[in-house]
């Protein structure tokens, strides 16, 4: 496939593999939380790494608050699908449709069905924007499915969890390195009401400065409501509270977050998968989403999950 055929497929789709002619200086990885019926959240973070240092494929999970799994794999054993979201790393399989894991102590099998997509056009086709066309940033990021169900089940570390009707979230990341600071944080199950909420902030770097980027989503009652960096929505936080405050024209949004205990996972820097940066799975939230000066959704999820590095 040529190139410009293939830039036209991956814009168009940028949950497939976006790296065909990318030899070095490049990371590509996807991002699935899973929350089950019993509480266990389960994170699978997979992709490859082709910075000079050390280029390798690579499997990261962890389960609930317990340290991190990080399995390499050589360049060769990483395949994947021009035509939609679909990788091979060894004997393992990755889709927005399944997880099929056969490692030494997680293996299992989880069918992810019933999927809400991010609204995407020409124009937007990621949450990023139109910012997704611009050649020299950093790092990129689309969500590749806002929330799913899961079906089957895994093993991890000899123990059974079953997966059957448990919640989905899925993204990706792909470009030359993680930002110089953000945070991230994810709510999908709340005390009261049924929505998804992600929030996340970064300092990227742009030319000779660098610039604080934002973007947000509340999705709720079959709508989503985007605030992001693109669509000139503004974002205040106080860090010492943990409190993300997002307006745009009429609408608000306001996320209060109570830290965890948080597991430490690796992820792209310059010379390779060696950044280290801090994840909670079991922290509390507080969500208020405002449009008109009517609050429509205000409640509690005390599974939130937020990500940070150097902030």
């Amino acid at each position: 496939m040529n190139r410009l055929k293939y830039y036209l497929k991956r814009v168009k789709n940028p949950n497939i593999y976006q790296g065909m002619f990318k030899k070095k200086n490049y990371f590509e990885g996807w991002y699935y939380n899973l929350l089950l019926k019993d509480a266990t959240r389960l994170v699978f973070i997979v992709g490859i790494s082709l910075h000079s240092d050390d280029p390798h494929a690579f499997i990261q999970c962890f389960k609930n608050s317990e340290p991190r799994k990080y399995y390499r794999f050589s360049l060769n054993e990483f395949s994947y699908s021009i035509e939609r979201f679909e990788i091979k790393i060894g004997n393992n399989y990755f889709s927005e449709n399944s997880i099929e894991v056969a490692l030494d102590d997680v293996v299992g099998s989880i069918a992810i069905r019933n999927h809400t997509k991010f609204p995407t056009t020409t124009f937007t086709p990621n949450i990023m924007g139109p910012l997704t066309y611009l050649p020299f940033l950093e790092c990129y990021h689309s969500i590749v499915a806002i929330e799913a169900t899961t079906f089957g089940y895994m093993y991890y570390d000899g123990l059974r969890f079953d997966a059957d009707q448990g919640l989905a979230y899925i993204e990706k990341d792909y470009g030359k390195k993680f930002p110089i600071s953000y945070s991230w944080h994810l709510s999908n199950k709340f005390q009261k009401s049924k929505g998804v909420c992600v929030t996340a902030e970064a300092r990227i770097p742009f030319y000779f400065f660098s610039i604080h980027g934002h973007f947000a989503f509340m999705y709720y009652n079959q709508e989503t409501s985007i605030f992001s960096t693109y669509n000139f929505s503004r974002l205040k936080i106080n860090k010492r509270k943990n409190f993300f405050s997002f307006y745009k024209d009429k609408e608000q949004l306001h996320v209060i977050l109570d830290k965890k205990k948080s597991v430490e996972l690796q992820a792209p820097d310059t010379n390779g998968m060696s950044l280290i940066v801090k994840e909670a799975i079991d922290c509390e939230s507080h969500i208020i989403y405002i449009k008109n000066r009517q609050v429509l959704f205000d409640d509690i999820s005390e599974k939130a999950c937020f990500e940070e590095h150097n902030i």
